[in-house]
């Protein structure tokens, strides 16, 4: 059997993330990610998942290089791997589904009150285009 070519090798690469942005849990878990970092026992008392399927999660999530790891005594502490490009990834998906949703990275919680609205605003749907959820 013949090696992928490179345009293949991309394609597969963008597949392989697109499945992993492909669970509503492993989104949850990157929204947590936006934040800072946070060990796997923290991301899975905070999702309400078993240690174990929150584990799995990350692992899906690593492989696609959306997360990274970093080992500190007995605890793995995750974070985003290029926390702007994630929060942008997350940002631009959340237009197709028509409901206001934005991930603000730690460094743009960082930012004065003022620049974080209009970050807010730059990566918002305007109000008109969300859908009513009630």
């Amino acid at each position: 059997m013949s090696t992928p070519g490179p345009k293949q090798a991309i394609f597969e690469s963008l597949a392989e993330v697109a499945q992993a942005l492909g669970h509503s849990n492993r989104l949850e878990l990157l929204e947590y990610l936006a934040q800072g970092q946070r060990s796997v026992e923290e991301l899975a008392a905070l999702s309400g998942m078993s240690f174990a399927n929150t584990s799995r999660h990350l692992q899906i999530l690593r492989r696609a290089r959306l997360v990274e790891t970093e080992r500190r005594g007995k605890h793995v502490i995750y974070s985003l791997a290029g926390d702007a490009e994630v929060v942008t990834l997350i940002s631009a998906l959340s237009r197709y589904t028509g409901i206001k949703f934005v991930l603000v990275s730690p460094e743009e919680l960082k930012l004065p009150s003022y620049v974080k609205n209009e970050v807010i605003k730059k990566n918002s749907i305007p109000y008109e285009q969300t859908t009513d959820l009630e």
